[in-house]
């Protein structure tokens, strides 16, 4: 076979090999999107049980596992078969394929490294500008005496080396103090254990550098000449920082630290943003990929960088206020990329410049790492949340690539016209059209990012929270409004005639989009969420069964109702969602105060709106909020003077749309509407001493605490409670001790009189103010059983007053007035937000 033969054969041979390894890669991809779609099952399974439990419990979730379990089990079989191929497909270009069980031997490392150089031109500049190299150190000895070897050997002589030795134990500090290199070389030595911002910025504030390049200590200079690259590619336009590409190197004994692919395979050319997380997170690109590839050695802006290796201009490091002091040593990096990308700076990744990166070598006990996973995890979410959520959307709506270049995916549930996915594809979108599986369940694509929903019968709550949902409405709006999840919608789209409906039965607003939706339309409907101020209404019921028996659930919805019409964006967060990255994607919270305290992040404009508990407030609960709204006037002013946070008198309110005038119900003299919640309610007790017979809606009413014949129902829909208000002779009301003793209002009474409804009321000082003069209170029994005979025998004095009440409330205690306020709280409060 002669020469020309041989090269045709070996061709040949690498186009075989090159489809196979494709092959295999799609056998991968296909078992793990397989994997993704069963933990979503295994989720939602979890939910539905803890639901019917009515609470979370280990046992709950142990016992669901090890259901799962065997399902589990049949999906790693294929996922393993296809890793064990992908590590057998090899062209000479290739590295080892993704897997930890994959080692490779010093040779095989030194023949890497010679490749490597061998792909290089040496670096057009070896001095200038003084370069600062900042490692911060603990414990790392035999990393320095590797590191600090290669560092000498780098061919761009105007450096200086700070290392920071955070208390080290192993001797490192007088190892490098006692190193002859030509590279001065400073120590500082920290008696304590130090935060790596803290460290950092001890050694930049030394720095004689006007460029500093953090570089982690178990990081090792593959080529002389990674630093000239650097510094040339930081004198681009606008660059402010410089990332280097980083490579397994061959590792003895079991892969330790965060390591997840195999020897001698790509660690970092560039970190991206996963938009398929509720926030979008970071991700390292290139893991386990060829470290010659193409991708690998270009030069080209990133999303963020990596702080293993970073070159940074000191001025631009200063004035994004450098590494900060809440990362524990895991995203500090890439929010100091974000900052310095606010400040107007590209960050260019420079494939150039290779180094090794022996991860985490030091940091070997798992709940060390997980500890600082999930405190780095939420210092990103506290920081960036909305912001980024925001940015990243919009910039993938728009095809860019400023966050991740992966096409915007949206799923279409239920039938559109035939057009619509090709114009949604034109946009340069990735459509899908999810099948239900055998269960009924839709399989969602883990990638999928927004619903758009063309079913009414498509039970959103079913469906991982973290998807924009978008509903389409079709000739019938009337079927899907009366859906109870239709309220948990992102957006509406609907011709103009429905908008009316969706207006006056459901908390939601209306996008008019043309009939049927264009995809411009869709995508200008998307945009204009994202780029409203949003706000997250948080109430403390436990599931989505219960909350429907809470007061503060239907307010919640309330409020949502009034800022969704001033172009507000609104979700209810119960319990469980607080301290979930969805609640995080909000720019406002508004926490309406009952047992629990709720988590507020800095990045958020944290409001609190104590509408009841007085006892459980105080100075350090007010201090967490940015601003607070007290339903009375008394308490108000005393939390004003004992807190720095802003509090505003903010009472309690209706909503006249859903309350009002209607007399459809059963025709009760006495109409009581309260849980007892396991106790004594002095206004029924007082009633029943009076001898009249009392009507009571409400749940945990005992026999001991109410002869069952009173109790008419556990309670009442709350799209019929007007009807029942109105059709009263009288609408009993009664206040708690706490609320009495600090001028709280009963929401009841807002309600009530809004159906221009009679009220009797225990005694309240703010009662005539608040209303007019339209409530009776009373102070005894003996003045209770008075009061109800002489306006049982008076009807017209109960429709006079009743019609005073109603229009008192309409004229000051709507809903709609009240997010006026909250909503002109948070313009001012916004920018500063923004900044924190």
């Amino acid at each position: 076979m002669n020469d020309q033969e041989r090269i045709a054969d070996l061709e040949a041979q690498v186009q075989r090999l090159e489809r196979d390894l494709a092959q295999m890669q799609r056998l991968r991809r296909d078992a793990v999107a397989a994997r993704n779609i069963q933990a979503e099952r295994l989720r939602k399974t979890r939910e539905k049980l803890e639901v019917l439990q009515g609470r979370r419990t280990v046992r709950v979730a142990l016992g669901v596992s090890n259901r799962m379990r065997p399902f589990m089990h049949r999906l790693r079989r294929p996922l393993s078969r296809s890793r064990r191929l992908l590590g057998s497909v090899r062209s000479s270009r290739r590295g080892p394929a993704n897997g930890q069980g994959v080692s490779r031997s010093s040779g095989e490392e030194r023949e890497l490294a010679a490749a490597i150089r061998s792909d290089l031109t040496a670096a057009a500049i070896v001095s200038g500008r003084l370069v600062s190299i900042v490692i911060v150190n603990r414990d790392g000895r035999a990393l320095l005496q590797r590191g600090l070897a290669a560092l000498a050997q780098t061919t761009y002589r105007d450096i200086e080396i700070i290392v920071v030795d955070d208390a080290s134990t192993d001797g490192s500090a007088e190892f490098v103090e006692g190193l002859d290199l030509p590279i001065p070389v400073r120590v500082i030595r920290n008696d304590e254990e130090t935060s790596f911002s803290e460290a950092t910025h001890r050694a930049a504030a030394i720095a004689q550098g006007e460029l500093i390049c953090f570089l982690h200590h178990d990081v090792e200079p593959i080529t002389d000449d990674w630093l000239g690259y650097m510094v040339e590619t930081v004198d681009g336009p606008d660059v402010v920082a410089v990332g280097a590409r980083l490579v397994y190197p061959s590792r003895r004994g079991p892969k330790r630290g965060s390591a997840r692919f195999a020897d001698l395979t790509l660690q970092h050319r560039g970190v991206t943003f996963d938009r398929t997380e509720p926030i979008p997170m970071p991700r390292v690109m290139g893991g386990g990929e060829d470290p010659r590839a193409d991708e690998s050695v270009e030069i080209a802006d990133r999303p963020a960088l990596s702080g293993a290796c970073l070159l940074v201009r000191k001025p631009a490091f200063d004035a994004a206020g450098g590494f900060a002091s809440e990362y524990d040593l895991g995203l500090e990096d890439i929010d100091l990329c974000l900052n310095l990308r606010a400040g107007g700076g590209r960050l260019v990744y420079d494939g150039r410049a290779a180094l090794w990166h022996h991860e985490s070598e030091t940091v070997t006990d798992p709940a060390v790492r997980r500890r600082r996973s999930r405190q780095d995890r939420e210092a990103y979410l506290d920081d960036w949340g909305p912001r980024i959520f925001r940015d990243a959307l919009l910039d993938a709506l728009e095809c860019g690539d400023r966050y991740s270049s992966d096409p915007f995916h949206i799923a279409i549930l239920g039938t559109v016209p035939a057009d619509l996915g090709p114009g949604l594809s034109g946009l340069g979108w990735r459509v899908s059209r999810p099948a239900r599986d055998d269960g009924g369940d839709w399989a969602i694509d883990p990638s999928v990012e927004a619903i758009l929903v063309a079913d009414d019968g498509v039970d959103i709550r079913n469906l991982p929270a973290r998807l924009i949902s978008l509903a389409w409405l079709d000739a019938d709006p009337g079927r899907w409004v009366d859906r109870p999840w239709f309220d948990d919608y992102d957006i509406v789209l609907a011709p103009e005639t429905a908008t009316r409906i969706v207006r006056d039965r459901t908390s939601k607003t209306a996008t008019v989009v043309p009939t049927p939706p264009t995809a411009i339309s869709i995508r200008d409907a998307l945009a204009r969420w994202g780029r409203s101020t949003r706000y997250g209404i948080r109430i403390g019921a436990a599931d989505r069964q219960v909350s429907e028996l809470w007061g503060d659930y239907h307010f919640a919805r309330a409020l949502q109702r009034s800022l969704e019409r001033t172009g507000h964006p609104s979700n209810v967060h119960l319990l469980p969602d607080w301290e979930e990255p969805i609640a995080a994607r909000e720019d406002v919270t508004v926490h309406l105060f009952g047992f629990k305290e709720a988590p507020t992040r800095r990045s958020q404009v944290n409001l609190l709106w104590q509408i009841s508990h007085p006892d459980l407030a105080s100075p350090e609960l007010y201090e967490r909020y940015d601003h607070a709204f007290v339903a009375s006037d008394r308490f108000a002013a005393r939390m004003a003077g004992q807190t720095t946070t802003p509090v505003t008198p903010l009472h309690q309110a209706t909503d006249p749309e859903r309350f009002k005038p209607e007399p459809l119900a059963p025709a009760y003299d006495l109409l009581f509407v309260g849980n007892s919640r396991n106790t004594r309610r002095r206004i029924v007790d007082d009633v029943l001493a009076t001898g009249h017979e009392i009507a009571v809606f409400g749940s945990n009413w005992r026999p001991d605490l109410l002869d069952p014949q009173y109790l008419k129902a556990e309670g009442i829909p709350n799209a019929e409670l007007n009807r029942y208000y109105s059709s009263a002779a009288i609408v009993l009301n009664d206040h708690w001790n706490d609320m009495v003793a600090e001028g709280f209002i009963s929401n009841r009474l807002y309600d009530a009189l809004a159906c221009g409804a009679f009220v009797i009321s225990d005694y309240l000082p703010e009662l005539d103010s608040e209303f007019d003069h339209a409530v009776v209170a009373y102070s005894d029994r003996n003045e209770l059983g008075v009061l109800i005979d002489r306006y049982l025998a008076d009807p017209e004095e109960r429709r006079r007053l009743g019609a005073r009440g109603r229009a008192a409330v309409l004229a000051h205690h709507t809903f709609d007035a009240r997010a006026a306020v909250v909503s002109d709280a948070v313009e001012s409060l916004l920018p500063v937000a923004r900044s924190r």
